[in-house]
């Protein structure tokens, strides 16, 4: 049962705050974080059964297998703070007992900050009874979302404003919702002099991070580690679009280097992808949300979704987001275009009979979410290479590097994956020759080389 989240504090000139149902941490203004509410109200439900969908008229569930499920009470918070939050964790632990005998319900992660309500496994034939329970306000499946890719600086027009106003996003911070940020990377960083004006200033350099960097956290393994070791580096991807700083000043780049659209920016990396794949689940999006908001992030982004978006299809997110927006952080969410509702493919094929033909994707859809989609239409163009298979052409995509084909026939030979030991033997030289490479073990850089 992951009930609270480990999350090391970040400290700044500001009191320390202890949040128990998530992290240590400061906010910028105290005052703020700490104003009263209204208080969810401790009740226990009626002890009464509920009526059965199948005496309202509507189909009896009987499916008793297992699913992931993200329960929304009835009172929530109007405005977040800790000691509503410590409230709604309460209420929870007075009504969690009774739906866990009741229903079967096996606890997995608890909200209270953004939203009132936590996420859980439950048998499929329980879900509509214990949302006809009178403290519920929904129960739904826990959608699983997916990186999702774009192209960056120069279509955004980010080069030609940063040289108009040189804005550079000095004291704001970025929260980037997804598969991990390496904070070691040479172009990961502030330009020296900058870390006083940075909005966090103080971390943990003992887990890795920096003054650029300054907290995370791997929810989805549940630890610390913030690098993502799959070959995805979406996260990395996405952080290097928002704030690499590869320049010094109004120096940009040099050739290797990379420059994002805020280079002064501090970065939140909030991982919600495992490192042992699969996708991002809502419950740890929305505690990846309610800590943006408690670390005072300005931005939070997620290149992330979940094909045929709609409010209703995960009303925890949705919340988390409007609740962000209300507390005055604006959440950035990649639009999509795919699928069909619930699709596994992403695709065409429909998974529990909601057929329907939106292709905006979710958490894009949300009215709280400021949802980007990319207008560039150029066209591209895809090299094809042609080989001989025993008499048979066949045809290979590959990607134009350095150079100009030459337009001549070539022996292809296969070096594996491209190590210092493939290259012995006969293979020791390929002059005049292809060499093909497959990917995997080492960079592109190494595998060139």
């Amino acid at each position: 049962m992951r009930t609270y989240r480990r999350f090391l504090a970040v400290v700044t000139t500001a009191s320390l705050l202890t949040i128990p149902g998530h992290l240590s941490a400061v906010a910028a203004d105290a005052t703020v974080a700490t104003t009263a509410t209204t208080q969810p109200q401790n009740f226990d439900p009626p002890q009464v059964n509920p009526p059965s969908v199948k005496d309202l008229g509507g189909f009896e569930n009987t499916n008793k297998e297992s699913v992931k499920v993200v329960v929304i009470l009835k009172q929530q918070p109007a405005t977040p703070s800790t000691s509503t939050e410590q409230a709604n964790l309460a209420t929870q632990g007075s009504l969690l007992p009774n739906w866990q005998s009741k229903y079967g319900l096996s606890l997995d992660r608890q909200f209270g900050f953004l939203v009132n309500g936590f996420s859980a496994s439950i048998p499929a034939a329980n879900i509509s009874k214990l949302a006809m329970d009178p403290a519920v306000q929904s129960v739904k499946l826990e959608r699983i979302y997916q990186p999702t890719e774009t192209n960056a600086r120069e279509l955004h027009g980010t080069s030609a404003a940063f040289k108009a106003t040189h804005v550079d996003g000095t004291g704001m911070v970025v929260s980037v919702i997804d598969t991990g940020i390496d904070t070691t990377h040479q172009d990961i960083r502030l330009d020296d002099g900058k870390c006083t004006a940075a909005k966090i200033q103080t971390f943990d350099a003992s887990k890795g991070f920096t003054c650029k960097v300054p907290a995370g956290y791997n929810y989805a393994d549940e630890n610390y580690t913030i690098i993502d070791t799959t070959g995805s580096q979406h996260g990395q991807h996405v952080a290097g679009i928002v704030a690499a700083n590869g320049g010094t000043g109004d120096t940009p780049a040099p050739p290797g280097r990379i420059d994002g659209i805020a280079p002064n920016a501090q970065l939140l990396a909030m991982k919600v992808f495992s490192n042992n794949g699969g996708g991002a689940s809502d419950s740890d999006i929305i505690a990846a949300i309610e800590d943006s908001v408690k670390l005072k992030a300005d931005v939070i982004n997620m290149s992330l979704g979940a094909p045929n978006g709609a409010n209703n299809t995960s009303d925890g997110t949705y919340r988390a987001i409007a609740a962000a927006r209300n507390a005055g952080v604006v959440t950035l969410v990649a639009a999509g275009n795919e699928g069909l509702n619930f699709s596994p493919t992403g695709q065409t094929s429909d998974q529990i009979g909601y057929f329907d033909d939106g292709t905006l994707g979710s958490p894009a859809v949300y009215d709280g979410a400021f949802a980007v989609a990319s207008i560039d239409n150029k066209n591209s163009v895809n090299y094809n290479a042609y080989w001989n298979n025993g008499g048979t052409d066949s045809k290979i995509n590959y990607i134009q590097a350095t150079k100009s084909p030459d337009g001549l026939s070539h022996p292809l030979v296969d070096v594996g994956l491209g190590q210092a030991s493939d290259y012995t033997g006969e293979k020791a030289d390929l002059t005049g020759k292809y060499a093909l490479v497959e990917r995997g073990t080492s960079t592109f850089a190494d595998k060139y080389t």
